[in-house]
């Protein structure tokens, strides 16, 4: 018992290697042969060449077959196993990939990621500037939202917006504005009307407004892609002293900000 030596199976082979060896060298010398007889057979009919010809056309496609269909076989696991195997890492990477993201959104804070108010670039409800300058400045910014404010600490008309100002005002969150949606409403504008048309025109004359989700400036990431997630349409968060829509503005978030902090 002490001296049986027990065989190593990785070095045994296998039925499919002894296929994949046998069954080609079967069919490469099954068809030499027959080749060989049924060219050297005399037979006054037919040349050697036809013969010959005769030979490859019935055996060829037949051996092939076989040699295919068993090489096929011997390589189909192996390739199924490698599929396999790619698809369960890539999973797994995926998987690994969304806790982490998560991890990170639950444990950074909105104001880590917004937009604080002193630095953001937007307009009070009150502010009579032309659209066409408004494209220009997000244009020249290279922004797409233009936050509206409520002044809640004056109702007087205002000309120009006051974040290149160190002026702080009250304001609450009013609305978001697209860039598009103020070329769309250029577009389609009655060419009879005013040929500057302001922000208060806009305002008057749209009455469907793009929807924003509040939270306060103490969330996380992760509780705003909630806020924002909830509401249809909606890709934008006001960020909020308490969260609420009558509490003071403290900067603004948008799905960007938040999918910069998904990427690992």
């Amino acid at each position: 018992m002490r001296d049986m030596k027990i065989p190593d199976v990785r070095t045994t082979p296998d039925a499919r290697t002894f296929l994949a060896l046998f069954i080609p060298v079967i069919a490469i010398l099954s068809a030499l042969i027959l080749s060989i007889t049924i060219i050297v057979n005399d037979d006054e009919d037919t040349t050697a060449s036809e013969r010959g010809q005769i030979v490859f056309n019935a055996t060829l496609p037949l051996f092939g077959t076989w040699v295919g269909t068993v090489l096929a076989y011997y390589f189909a696991k192996d390739n199924f196993e490698a599929a396999s195997q790619s698809v369960r890492k890539s999973a797994e990477l995926a998987q690994l990939t969304s806790q982490v993201s998560q991890g990170e959104l639950q444990s950074t804070l909105v104001t880590v990621a917004m937009t604080a108010k002193s630095k953001m670039f937007f307009k009070y409800s009150t502010d009579t500037i032309a659209l066409d300058e408004i494209v220009r400045q997000l244009e020249r910014r290279g922004l797409r939202r233009l936050p509206i404010l409520e002044d809640a600490t004056a109702q007087t008309t205002r000309q120009t917006t006051s974040p290149d100002s160190s002026e702080e005002i009250l304001a609450f969150p009013k609305g978001i504005i697209y860039i598009e949606d103020i070329l769309k409403y250029l577009y389609f504008r009655s060419p009879k009307a005013s040929e500057s048309p302001t922000l208060q025109n806009f305002l008057q004359e749209v009455s469907k407004e793009r929807p924003f989700a509040l939270v306060g400036e103490e969330a996380t990431l992760s509780t705003a892609k909630e806020a924002i997630d909830k509401i249809p349409d909606c890709n934008d968060a006001f960020v909020t002293k308490t969260g609420r829509q009558d509490s003071e503005v403290v900067g603004f978030l948008t799905n960007t900000d938040i999918g910069n902090y998904t990427k690992v």
